[in-house]
């Protein structure tokens, strides 16, 4: 649960391309099929290591085991593909990234804090399917990173803009509603 400030307003939120996650399930995909070549061997080759009795119960249970690893494998992608993402709020930028089943780093800086925004389209499918990476350096020579995100350009734009705003608020002396502490 993220807790916004008072005038607080998210602005975006990035996830990673879709196409990214579905590179990963074409290769569970493929992994998922590997037991059927079980089926696929020779009568003859198996009653020579082990009787039909005891193959065929044996390869269903060998099969079984393997695809509820590879739907574990499946679960674990799409938790880190769905949970993985970058808030952009008017005040802050909030980076929230999932490591596997129990680890969750979440990070944040204001917006003023911003000193530059990167974009970088990571090749052929980057430019045909619209993702690319974004890196954010602040103030404090510290960079945040987010790989393979919709729509980075829009992304950056509005960093920027609301960079600017926040620090043309500072310089007035309108303050903008930070938290107290």
């Amino acid at each position: 649960m993220i807790n916004l400030q008072p005038n607080e307003k998210i602005l975006l939120t990035l996830h990673k391309h879709w196409i990214i996650f579905a590179a990963k399930m074409a290769s569970v995909l493929m992994l998922g099929l590997l037991p059927l070549f079980l089926f696929a061997v020779p009568p003859s080759f198996i009653a020579a290591v082990l009787p039909q009795h005891v193959w065929y119960p044996l390869s269903l249970l060998a099969s079984a085991l393997w695809w509820l690893i590879l739907l574990l494998f499946f679960y674990v992608e799409w938790l880190d593909y769905w949970l993985d993402v970058w808030i952009i709020t008017n005040l802050r930028i909030i980076d929230i990234e999932h490591h596997g089943l129990f680890r969750r780093e979440a990070s944040e800086f204001y917006i003023s804090q911003v000193q530059d925004v990167t974009i970088e389209t990571p090749g052929f499918l980057g430019t045909m399917f619209g993702f690319g990476n974004i890196t954010v350096q602040t103030a404090g020579e510290v960079n945040f990173s987010a790989q393979y995100i919709v729509n980075v350009e829009s992304a950056k734009k509005c960093i920027l803009d609301c960079s600017y705003n926040a620090r043309l608020l500072e310089q007035q002396g309108k303050h903008a509603t930070y938290p107290l502490g």
